[in-house]
């Protein structure tokens, strides 16, 4: 039996770099917490400068990718009590913070731009994340980083 051709198509590999952490500073208890993924300025029930979450997707060039994710957990970091729950408000675009619209779990699918220069960001997908925290009914510094606690996953598919 003789082959004629054997082809393949080659893709880059899939990377996703975190670039900035969600950080609430301090909320009050009792309270929800919300950040507004399109501007840390907007947020209720935070006092402080909260921090929105920032990802780099990078892949081969118009290659399109889906999202998954789900809630994460935070506890009371010391007794890993008072659970708390986060959920995440998900936004993105290839260049652009205030132009971005709204990334739903296994709903959204995006195409990847150029990805020609990896050294540099500017040529990846961005994701920023905000979202919502239940209230407390404690006080304490919490975190997802316990045993209790469940981090935040986000999953990427080509």
């Amino acid at each position: 039996m003789l082959f004629r051709s054997v082809t393949a198509n080659v893709e880059k590999a899939l990377a996703i770099t975190a670039e900035a952490n969600i950080d609430f500073a301090t909320v009050e208890s009792g309270v929800a917490a919300t950040i507004d993924p399109t501007t840390a300025a907007s947020h209720s029930g935070i006092f402080g400068s909260p921090t929105v979450g920032l990802f780099f997707i990078d892949g081969t060039e118009g290659s399109t990718v889906s999202f998954t994710f789900g809630t994460a957990t935070l506890v009371e970091s010391v007794t890993g009590g008072d659970p708390i729950t986060f959920t995440p408000n998900v936004i993105g675009h290839a260049t652009d913070q205030a132009s971005a619209t709204g990334i739903t779990s296994t709903v959204t699918t995006v195409t990847l731009g150029a990805g020609t220069a990896p050294e540099s960001n500017t040529d990846k997908f961005r994701l920023w994340v905000g979202g919502t925290l239940t209230a407390a009914t404690g006080t304490g510094s919490y975190t997802t980083n316990h045993a209790n606690g469940t981090d935040l996953n986000m999953q990427v598919d080509y």
